[in-house]
């Protein structure tokens, strides 16, 4: 069938670029069915999902409030279902501001050691003051950015959805993950231990960041498995050949450095569900 036939009763696709959700019929002469959800952003990109979290488990508790209904809040604890994660947008320059002198105040008090994770050595910028916890430097935005010790731009959180850590978060690396938000399958993640790596990666992001084609192991063409060297695998990322990756959004989560293990491996639980127009669920026991 023709991408553009509107004569269709299911039409599946990888993404759901062209779609025409306002055009679907729901006429029993012509039942028409997607394989996406119209605005599943909120749920399928790590900043969306991470927003939606927020407020259902916050339900806008301000708002209840202001109807004295406060008790049909939800309240519970962000970070008591989801791992720590920090959502950035760099195209709101005021908030992102806010969200990354909140981020580098709590890495530096957690980290365990800020001489040796928050170090500020390759600075080119010196800092004029020793209220500057760290300065970051983002050169496409010819932007210069200084964390103050005693800042007042702190955003107000509600309890619900203040960071939360676990005592299987550190195992003594301090490790952290930098994701891309609209991508998948790995592609455009690195792994940071100090704020100097982040403001690279950060800039990397910004500048567009190269994926090589992968190459099979027994010589040759693209292949989606490891590579036998470490350094080649850090070095080939997931990827289309010669694509960049440029993300103005990301998102900063705690890699979990003390896992549960079973049988000294890494392991994911994968439930597949069935949700119709209709908004019936089918789940697989």
């Amino acid at each position: 069938m023709e991408a553009s036939n509107s004569l269709f009763n299911l039409k599946w696709q990888q993404t759901s670029l062209g779609y025409r959700f306002e055009r679907l019929s729901g006429n029993q002469s012509l039942k028409q069915m997607v394989n996406h959800f119209e605005f599943h952003k909120e749920i399928t990109t790590k900043n969306g999902l991470i927003k939606s979290l927020s407020s259902y488990c916050e339900v806008s508790l301000e708002f209840l409030n202001s109807l004295l209904i406060s008790s049909q809040a939800n309240k519970i604890y962000l970070f008591d279902v989801t791992p720590l994660t920090f959502a950035f947008d760099m195209d709101d320059e005021a908030g992102f501001d806010i969200d990354i002198q909140n981020f580098t105040k709590f890495f530096i008090k957690n980290c365990g050691d800020p001489k040796k994770y928050a170090s500020n050595d390759q600075c080119t910028v010196k800092k004029n003051s020793p209220n500057v916890l760290f300065t970051y430097e983002f050169k496409r935005k010819g932007k210069t950015l200084h964390v103050m010790q005693n800042s007042n731009e702190d955003k107000k959180l509600s309890p619900y959805l203040k960071p939360k850590l676990a005592n299987t978060y550190y195992g003594g690396v301090n490790m952290w993950l930098l994701k891309p938000t609209g991508l998948n399958r790995g592609r455009g993640i690195e792994l940071f231990n100090t704020l100097e790596e982040l403001n690279k990666y950060i800039n990397q992001y910004l500048e567009g960041e190269s994926i090589p084609r992968r190459k099979n192991q027994k010589g040759g063409g693209e292949s989606g498995a490891e590579s036998s060297s470490d350094e080649e695998s850090k070095q080939n990322k997931k990827g289309p050949p010669g694509a960049k990756i440029r993300s103005h959004t990301f998102v900063i989560q705690k890699y979990i450095e003390r896992p549960l293990l079973v049988n000294e491996r890494k392991f994911d639980i994968r439930a597949y569900a069935l949700v119709t127009h209709e908004m019936q669920l089918y789940f697989f026991k």
